[in-house]
């Protein structure tokens, strides 16, 4: 359904011209969730908002259902704004504070030229019909979410953009989100790209994964085979990073494995070859000089096998 090829996006920092995301390919499936992790600044917001149109890629092409999205030119046209939909990651800053819950509802509704009424979608992800005549200050962070998700479900979408959606909420509650997902996914055929720092819940919700460092995917694969055998060096260290409910093992983990050296690197000023070789416990001469290859979804200059 989406079709994800070299993309790039270039923003400017005073004179200065750097590469936020480049030569990012990936695909979603109809009904998928396409985990997209990394650490902060690494570039998957941004992906993000390439698809959602909200920045303009500098090269690369994206695909959805066969309609090459670059080719609408500048406005966007309406089928597609229904049929990709987002869910951003602080809903207090992305719902408007003045609208009641059913305000904001009706309006999405009208713009998406949908008749699904406002009673049926607090329905849909768990709210009680009370909350329509509150504030979204008046409703907790769980609560407030539910609505930003009802929101993106009035125009009846295909494609859920999910930006941090549960990072900003508690355990308890992200856990309670996740499952909505998941049901709605189930129910309404709905495809999800799943945008997160945590990798912990990113493998619960997750058919594949893309893995960012720097503007780059450095390694995809299926949710488990990532988790489970992690092929690129960073990563490995993102999943030692995961702490587990087990001090002897947590220690015994991280003893058994090198560490990375080190900081990111700014996306101003990116190193030679590959981006990770600074910090990377593995690194050989190669990586310093020359950009790695991508070999079955691993973007390094060591044999997938020699990384486990």
């Amino acid at each position: 359904m989406l079709s994800v090829e070299g993309l790039r996006v270039t923003y400017a920092s005073g004179r200065r011209r750097f590469d936020a995301v480049r030569e990012v390919s990936f695909t979603v499936a109809p009904g998928e969730t396409f985990g997209l992790v990394g650490e902060s600044g690494c570039g998957k917001s941004t992906t993000g908002r390439a698809l959602l149109r909200l920045v303009r890629p500098s090269a690369g092409r994206i695909t959805f259902d066969g309609h090459d999205v670059a080719a609408f030119g500048r406005r966007t046209p309406q089928w597609y704004r229904r049929a990709v939909q987002v869910v951003f990651q602080d809903p207090l800053a992305s719902l408007n504070p003045r609208m009641l819950v059913s305000q904001t509802l009706e309006q999405a509704v009208r713009a998406g030229g949908g008749d699904a009424k406002v009673a049926e979608l607090l329905d849909q992800v768990g709210l009680a019909q009370k909350l329509a005549a509150r504030y979204p200050y008046e409703l907790s962070g769980g609560q407030r979410q539910r609505v930003a998700i009802a929101r993106a479900l009035s125009v009846g979408p295909r494609l859920v953009i999910c930006d941090e959606a549960v990072s900003a909420l508690d355990v308890s509650t992200q856990a309670q989100i996740i499952d909505l997902l998941t049901g709605l996914q189930k129910e309404l055929g709905l495809s999800l790209l799943f945008i997160s720092h945590d990798l912990a819940v990113v493998r619960q919700i997750s058919h594949r994964v893309g893995v960012m460092y720097l503007g780059r995917l450095v390694e995809t694969g299926p949710a488990e085979q990532v988790y489970r055998e992690p092929r690129h060096p960073y990563t490995r260290m993102l999943l030692d990073a995961v702490p587990v409910p087990d001090p002897q093992t947590q220690r015994e983990r991280r003893l058994g494995r090198a560490r990375p050296l080190g900081e990111p690197a700014s996306p101003l000023s990116p190193p030679s070859g590959c981006a990770f070789h600074p910090r990377c416990p593995i690194a050989i001469d190669a990586c310093s000089a020359v950009d790695p290859p991508l070999r079955d979804g691993v973007l390094c200059h060591l044999e997938p096998k020699e990384n486990a």
